[in-house]
């Protein structure tokens, strides 16, 4: 799993996912997205207000790992994007 990083002007965090049919069925795609955005929606009010763009592989993570993922890799994001400023 990636997340890119980018600077918007709505004052508040927003989310695009990716996925590839090559990552799995239909079922594990549409299962995949759909913890991504709950673990999304339970970090949005710590997350910096940024557009996430996150890039889903062919792992099956449970709801727990998927927000702990989330928020390292957008501090990990955050902190790339800010060095190249």
């Amino acid at each position: 799993m990636g997340v890119y990083v980018d600077g918007n002007d709505f004052g508040h965090p927003r989310l695009g996912m990716r996925i590839g049919k090559r990552a799995g069925k239909a079922a594990f795609r549409v299962r995949s997205r759909r913890r991504m955005r709950e673990a999304f929606r339970k970090l949005q009010h710590e997350l910096a207000p940024m557009d996430y763009v996150v890039i889903i592989r062919s792992i099956e993570l449970t709801s727990a790992e998927c927000e702990s993922m989330l928020r390292n890799l957008a501090d990990r994001a955050i902190r790339k994007l800010e060095r190249s400023r």
